[in-house]
């Protein structure tokens, strides 16, 4: 059995010596505070066009067959989550910048998700419906994985805690 020793938490100086450069520094409780605010912002979108808007609005477009209006709707708002999770995770596992790795997916999620609902709330038929939900997925998709990943690559490993992430 091998004993190996943790890597060091802070650069060192091309003579070997530890430098006072630490590799992370403490995100602090505001960081924390926005992604909570960011990730309740996000679900509650979510749940309150959902659970609410999006049967109350198949129900005015047409009020005998809403229950198949809306399975249309989720078909294809779950297809293209099927399709675009790995796809838009890789993508923004990769995504070098000025404003770092996850800023942009968070915005871009963020301003899907209005855009998604503003859609849904104009819809007139059934495609219009399915398509502003496929938009707030796709928001819901871009902003997720980019604030979820946010907070473990803030802080130091030894801070980590369990994360389902």
């Amino acid at each position: 059995m091998t004993n190996s020793t943790a890597p060091s938490l802070t650069e060192s100086s091309p003579d070997g010596r530890a430098a006072s450069t630490p590799l992370f520094r403490n995100p602090g409780a505001g960081l924390t505070a926005v992604l909570a605010a960011a990730a309740i912002s996000m679900v509650a979108s979510l749940l309150s066009v959902g659970i609410l808007t999006m049967p109350l609005k198949a129900t005015e477009i047409d009020a005998a067959s809403s229950t198949t209006l809306l399975a249309v709707a989720n078909a294809f708002a779950g297809l293209v989550a099927l399709l675009l999770h790995p796809v838009i995770g890789r993508i923004s596992d990769r995504t070098p910048g000025r404003f770092g790795r996850r800023r942009p997916y968070i915005v871009l999620g963020a301003a899907l998700l209005v855009l998604g609902a503003y859609i849904v709330l104009q819809a007139s038929g059934v495609a219009m419906l399915a398509l502003g939900w496929v938009v707030m997925t796709i928001g819901q998709i871009a902003g997720h994985p980019a604030h979820s990943r946010s907070c473990p690559t803030s802080s130091p490993p030894s801070a980590a805690a369990w994360s389902p992430v």
